[in-house]
């Protein structure tokens, strides 16, 4: 999905408040200093150069970790063997490749434990109570102290013209991205024993990487050739709205917390949402109300449409719990 800027990126080095400094840097060392100064220091996404910083502060009581996603399920839990991928024929394993396989695999143990190590010096998460759960499986003795926090306000990411209203087509979505947790091989496969008819099936790759773009590409074409209608291009918001106001039925394949914006507008458009069970964000939109379906009755949904009841009451819950005042107030509550 794209931002209201027409593809202009959402923070720039010319903006005020917004400093940049490379990480390592003197720059960067003078600029942050005693870390201990601050009421919170917070982390987005815990890529290599936030490990290592977490790992090597003095004191790490005031880090607050904003759990993304890929940090989460592809650093941390996949290494633990939770499964991400319907299919791993196609994925190659290990950085150094096939010829060194143990200088590999002594490397990541060391990568690995290393990130455990400073996740464990974090003392607050904001994350999803499913993705605290399964991160508690695989890691023990964890007891962060939590923050409520969440992306995408509804108000922001719905166009005025599209407010208030429900959608009327009959296409069919697949994925937010090229990224391969999409499992997009494994949703098409299902599809591909179904009648579609003159549905499109969309499927956004305007972004992730050109590995997973090309797969998607391929399996589209060979499992669902005509009804196949990839994005494969960024879109100004109010047009990729649009298209979703095209489409019923919204499917995500992944094992993993993602498109959790994609997902929230389908909400709020009145579309049929369809998760894998091994999802947990499943679990979490299912306590919160959502009728949310799951992928494993695929073919039972191609010719249903929600309730005009259930349709309003997943709108008002996205409302109640995604709106934009109530983002400010837990940013207030949590951060302030």
């Amino acid at each position: 999905m794209q931002n209201n800027n027409k593809g202009k990126p959402i923070v720039t080095l010319d903006m005020p408040n917004v400093l940049y400094t490379l990480y390592g840097s003197d720059d960067f060392r003078n600029f942050i200093g005693d870390t201990s100064q601050y009421k919170y220091v917070i982390l987005h996404y815990l890529g290599d150069e936030l490990v290592d910083f977490t790992y090597s502060a003095s004191q790490t009581n005031n880090f607050v970790w904003i759990v993304w996603g890929g940090d989460l399920y592809n650093s941390l839990l996949e290494p633990y063997g939770y499964k991400l991928y319907a299919y791993t024929d196609f994925i190659k394993k290990g950085k150094l490749g096939t010829f060194l396989p143990f200088i590999d695999r002594y490397l990541n143990r060391r990568v690995i434990w290393k990130r455990v190590e400073a996740v464990k010096r974090i003392p607050y998460y904001a994350i999803l109570e499913g993705d605290l759960k399964l991160l508690k499986m695989y890691i023990h003795h964890l007891h962060p102290t939590c923050k409520d926090f969440f992306y995408y306000p509804v108000d922001d990411m719905v166009d005025d013209s599209l407010k208030n209203q429900q959608i009327t087509g009959n296409n069919i979505f697949v994925g937010n991205s090229a990224s391969l947790t999409n499992n997009h091989r494994k949703v098409f496969e299902i599809l591909s024993t179904c009648d579609l008819g003159n549905r499109k099936v969309i499927t956004p790759l305007s972004y992730g990487p050109e590995s997973g773009r090309d797969y998607a590409i391929k399996w589209g074409n060979e499992l669902i050739n005509d009804n196949f209608y990839p994005i494969t291009e960024y879109m100004p918001l109010e047009e990729y709205n649009k298209l979703m106001f095209s489409a019923n039925l919204f499917i995500y394949g992944s094992y993993r917390q993602e498109a959790f914006g994609n997902i929230v507008v389908a909400l709020y458009f009145g579309g049929i949402v369809v998760l894998s069970h091994r999802n947990p964000l499943t679990e979490d939109l299912k306590k919160k109300g959502f009728e949310i379906f799951s992928l494993q009755h695929l073919k039972d949904l191609l010719n249903y449409r929600l309730p005009d009841d259930v349709k309003r009451r997943n709108q008002e819950l996205v409302i109640k719990w995604y709106n934009r005042e109530r983002l400010l107030n837990v940013i207030k509550s949590s951060f302030g």
